[in-house]
């Protein structure tokens, strides 16, 4: 998308291909690989344990691998739509979270 913006913006063929060389270059590929690893990792190391464990916690972590499967399918076929669906089930995962957060303060609160 940037390089399709870069080009309308008037720049012209070698200088989007040079910008396209550099994105996929090493330096690059590798910095942008880290960063992906550590978020599908930790994901999945916040909601195995969560999802196994059971309880009311279960469907937030599930709504967050649904999310981060979504997005890495979106990187796979590069359909934007699924990384769209992928944001709302975290933004989902998100509110249930929280939701569980304040339902457990109050009946901690009511028992004491």
């Amino acid at each position: 998308m940037l390089i399709g913006r870069y080009i309308s913006d008037g720049a012209d063929a070698a200088a989007a291909t040079e910008l396209l060389e550099t994105f996929q270059s090493g330096p690059i590929l590798g910095a942008v690989m880290v960063g992906g690893m550590g978020f599908f990792l930790g994901v999945a190391a916040m909601a195995v344990p969560l999802i196994l464990a059971g309880g009311p916690l279960r469907w937030p972590a599930l709504a967050f691998v649904v999310g981060a499967l979504l997005i890495g399918g979106e990187i796979i076929t590069a359909r934007v739509l699924l990384s769209q669906i992928g944001n709302l089930a975290f933004l989902g995962g998100g509110i249930l979270f929280a939701w569980q957060i304040v339902q457990r303060r109050e009946e901690l609160q009511l028992s004491t």
